[in-house]
């Protein structure tokens, strides 16, 4: 590792192996420019998303010392955690999503998630937001539901939203 730190690359960006080299331009400019993302992690295998909703909205960082890997830092935090690059199937730019616009990048097998909203059986929480027929998550108002849904689907509604 000391060796890597002190030759030339040791000042470049160290990303996963297996890192998409257009996913690693994309990253480092973005990091250059400061520009406000949207993360889509999951199963670059089967191009599935993990359908997270919290921690993928930041700006890009990186770490320091020996090996500089991309860190991923929420608004208003001082410090951030690293990226999984290697499990990265899209990457937006989280102030023009309100378009819908293409990503930024976008891996070959990733397709937005096929979600819809139905009605539940819980009385508290009578709205559902499915995946093949299965709820990934519930709600208690369809407004709610349906900004669930539109923001795993690109569109830009702040996940607090959820909470």
């Amino acid at each position: 590792m000391r060796t890597w730190g002190e030759s030339a690359q040791g000042h470049d960006t160290c990303f996963d192996p297996g890192t998409d080299p257009r996913l690693a331009r994309v990253l480092e400019t973005c990091r250059r420019d400061g520009r406000k993302t949207r993360l889509v992690l999951g199963d670059t295998g089967t191009g599935a998303s993990w359908l997270d909703e919290f921690d993928v909205i930041g700006t890009l960082s990186r770490s320091t010392g020996l090996l500089k890997v991309p860190l991923h830092v929420e608004p208003g935090d001082a410090a951030g955690t690293a990226t999984l690059c290697a499990q990265m199937l899209a990457l937006m730019d989280w102030l023009n999503c309100q378009r819908i616009g293409l990503p930024l990048y976008r891996h070959q097998r990733w397709r937005p998630p096929e979600l819809r909203i139905c009605a539940g059986d819980d009385d508290a929480r009578p709205w559902a937001v499915v995946l093949h027929e299965q709820p990934v998550a519930t709600f208690d108002d369809i407004g709610t539901a349906g900004a669930s849904l539109a923001f795993m689907r690109r569109a830009s509604v702040e996940p607090r939203v959820f909470r």
